[in-house]
C-alpha cells in the first residue's frame, strides 16, 4: 500500500505523544514521519525542540525487522530567518526522505498565538514574508507546509486573503523555481476551516505553473492518518491533477490519486 501521507507525527515532536507503529496496519509497507524542528520555540518557552533524530534511525532499523515497514526519514522545518543557518546545519546531518518546511513563529510569538494580533500591526503580512524567505533560504525543503498556518486565527475567507495576492504569487513562484510541492494540509482545510483558501490557491498556483502537490494530514493521533484525504483527492481531480508527490531518498515519485 502506498502511503500518502508526507506529514505525520510522533512522540518525537514537542506536541505529539504518538507511538510510530500505532501508525501501521496490516497492509502497511511504508510510513513517513516528519517531526518538529523548532528552535527557540515560544510555546514551550523558547526551548529548542528538536526530535532526537538517532532515535529516529533506530526506530528505522526496527519498524524494519520487526514489522517489515519502511520508515521514511522526514522533518518539519520551523524557519526563523535568525536561526537559518543553524537549522541548515542540523538537517545536512541526517539523510533525510523529506523535508517539510513551515514557518510557525517570528522568534518571538507563535502565528497561532493570540497575542500576536497585538505585537504586530499586520501579522498576516509579517508571516507571508517570513514563508517567502524560508522558501530562499532552505534550499534543501522539498514541501511548503500549510501555506495558511499564520491566517487560522484570523478567521480568514479568500476574499480577505485576495489582498496577499502579490505576496503569495511570489511564495507560489519561488517554490516553483526550487522545485518544490505544496501541500494539501487536512488539519488546515478540516479542522480550521480552511478549505476555501486551498480551492482558491491551487489554480492561482497552477495558473504560475505549478504542478506538483503533497498530501499531508498533519497527523499527531494515529486515527488522523491521511485524515479526509479522499475529499483533498476530489478537490484536485476537480482542478485536473491526478497524481500527488511522494518523496523517498529526496527524489520525488508521482503516484497516482
Amino acid at each position: 500500500m502506498t502511503i500518502h501521507d508526507q506529514h505525520v507525527h510522533s512522540y518525537l515532536s514537542f506536541d505529539c505523544e504518538e507511538l510510530p507503529e500505532n501508525y501501521l496496519s496490516a497492509e502497511t509497507k511504508e510510513l513517513v514521519l516528519t517531526d518538529h524542528f523548532d528552535l527557540n520555540n515560544p510555546v514551550t518557552d523558547f526551548k529548542d525542540d528538536v526530535p532526537d533524530f538517532e532515535q529516529l534511525l533506530v526506530m528505522k532499523k526496527e519498524l524494519a525487522e520487526k514489522n517489515g515497514v519502511t520508515l521514511r526519514l522526514g522533518v518539519e522545518v520551523g524557519y526563523v530567518p535568525e536561526l537559518q543557518e543553524v537549522i541548515k546545519e542540523k538537517i545536512k546531518a541526517y539523510p533525510f526522505d523529506v523535508i517539510l518546511l513551515s514557518c510557525h513563529h517570528n522568534n518571538q510569538n507563535d502565528y497561532m498565538d493570540e497575542e500576536i494580533k497585538d505585537a504586530l500591526t499586520d501579522p498576516v503580512g509579517q508571516y507571508f514574508d517570513q514563508l517567502y524567505q524560508a522558501i530562499v533560504n532552505i534550499p534543501e525543503a522539498h514541501i511548503l507546509a500549510h501555506f495558511d498556518y499564520g491566517t487560522r486565527i484570523h478567521q480568514f475567507n479568500v476574499e480577505k486573503l485576495k489582498k496577499y495576492e502579490q505576496q503569495l504569487i511570489k511564495i507560489l513562484q519561488a517554490i516553483i523555481d526550487k522545485k518544490m510541492a505544496l501541500e494539501l494540509n487536512s488539519k488546515s482545510m478540516y479542522r480550521y476551516g480552511n478549505y476555501d483558501l486551498y480551492e482558491y490557491i491551487i489554480p492561482l498556483y497552477q495558473s504560475l505553473g505549478g504542478s506538483q502537490f503533497t498530501l499531508g494530514s498533519d497527523a499527531h493521533k494515529a486515527e488522523e492518518l491521511e485524515m479526509d484525504f479522499d475529499q483533498s483527492k476530489q478537490l484536485l481531480r476537480e482542478n485536473g491533477v491526478h497524481e500527488v508527490v511522494i518523496y523517498r531518498e529526496g527524489q520525488a515519485e508521482f503516484v497516482r490519486i
